[in-house]
């Protein structure tokens, strides 16, 4: 299946530049001009100004939003450089190419509105536009500001807190999306009866995109599903691999996480549930595998072992005590440094015939989600760690330990861990009139 092509006029300031959208007026109307304007397009690049400094606040070398101490996560170039890292590997464990960024299906040959919660930098909300050009509306919502300035012309990006009220049209959407937003979202429930509120009735899916941050082994394969009635334990359930620096540092985040009420701890089965009390039917879960296993990318030695026979050699086989680590050297150092290539190769993740080979999690095509992923989860590793982490009591130096050996640990060769990515699809249900 041929893909639309890219819109020529859009320009996503992705790896890591921090672009904010313009803000818009009381009217709702954007204060940004349209192609016709005689105003100049914004430069290439990072972009900066007044209104956008004064959202974040600076504290041990990373930006927060200022006005939402409950959002306990970075908001600056770093972050956004993750989160588009992270897209592609979410769409290359999924079979590569843009036409697998979504899962739920979308009604063929009809107008289409789509809405993603907690966009982030918008890259999902781009991509979906340019995929469905010409028929449909996308739209991106977010605490702040965090996308680029020039987009499709069937993209629009607002400032909204979605545990707040909605003024987005009851009833309307075809899909709402979700992605990473376990940590940021206190009452599930609540949120899933608006978003069903706000689906179309009998025709309307949500999609659901979370990571279980807690290791495990890595499978040939990678990818499972189950229906409502399926399987899909709690987080963390399953066997262990040999990563005990990582392991360790899974459970201490999704213990501090807990202690602020908006859990980042995946529980599969609760979520299903939520999701038919809320009104849904014909709930979906698929899993998919992201894993830290390197050895299968673009350029890697053809005579290494695969997964499945490797023997992880580990030179620490146990993580230090935590009150015994010291400050490191160097806290910001990556042990996977980017290069010019980072935003090249993703969107070749899918075969001519639209097919996926599932015997891979890249299926036939080199830099795939074992290269992206582990890139995405270095930068991630301190803006998910260093607030939760300190409000739980923890020092700073302990915490930079921590991640120095989480790093050192991923990076090794022999790391066959991985995380899972779970997916839920749910239909609205037809409601009863009241």
């Amino acid at each position: 299946m041929s893909l639309p092509p890219r819109n020529p006029h859009t320009r996503i300031n992705s790896l890591g530049s921090f672009i904010p959208f313009a803000h818009e007026d009381s009217h709702g109307s954007s204060s940004r001009h349209g192609s016709g304007s005689s105003q100049r397009s914004p430069p290439a690049g990072r972009r900066s100004s007044p209104s956008a400094a004064s959202l974040t606040t600076q504290e041990h070398g990373r930006h927060f939003l200022a006005n939402s101490p409950q959002y306990l996560f970075p908001w600056d170039s770093v972050e956004a450089h993750s989160m588009d890292l992270f897209h592609k590997a979410a769409t290359l464990a999924r079979g590569g190419g843009r036409a697998r960024i979504h899962s739920a299906p979308l009604r063929p040959n009809e107008h289409l509105r789509i809405l993603d919660l907690g966009t982030g930098t918008g890259l999902w909300v781009v991509e979906m536009a340019d995929l469905y050009a010409g028929r449909s509306e996308v739209w991106g919502v977010d605490l702040a500001p965090f996308q680029p300035h020039l987009i499709p012309s069937n993209a629009k990006f607002q400032s909204l807190d979605i545990e707040s009220h909605w003024l987005l049209g009851t009833a309307s959407w075809d899909l709402i999306h979700i992605r990473c937003l376990n940590g940021v979202v206190r009452n599930w429930p609540s949120l899933y009866a608006t978003v069903h509120s706000h689906l179309i009735p009998g025709v309307g899916y949500i999609e659901h995109v979370e990571i279980d941050w807690t290791p495990q082994p890595a499978l040939p394969g990678g990818v499972g599903s189950s229906s409502i009635g399926g399987g899909g334990g709690s987080s963390g359930s399953g066997n262990t691999p040999s990563s005990p620096c990582l392991a360790a540092w899974a459970s201490i985040l999704l213990n501090c996480m807990d202690r602020t009420g908006r859990p980042l701890r995946v529980d599969p089965a609760e979520t299903r549930l939520a999701l038919h009390e809320a009104g849904f039917v014909d709930v979906r879960q698929d899993t998919y595998q992201l894993p830290f296993d390197r050895r299968e990318s673009a350029g890697a030695s053809a005579s290494r072992a695969s997964p499945t026979s490797a023997s992880p050699t580990r030179t620490r086989t146990s993580l230090p005590s935590l009150s015994s680590l010291s400050s490191p050297s160097s806290h910001s150092l990556s042990v996977f440094p980017l290069s010019d290539d980072d935003d090249e190769g993703a969107e070749d993740g899918n075969d001519n015939d639209g097919s996926h080979d599932s015997s891979s999690p890249s299926g036939r095509h080199g830099g795939g989600v074992e290269k992206w992923f582990p890139r995405a989860f270095d930068l991630w590793l301190e803006g998910l760690t260093l607030m939760p982490l300190l409000r739980a009591g923890y020092d700073l130096d302990t915490i930079y330990r921590l991640m120095a050996d989480v790093r050192r640990e991923v990076a090794d060769p022999s790391c066959t861990a991985s995380c899972t990515m779970y997916i839920w699809t749910a239909k609205c249900s037809v409601r009863q009139e009241r």
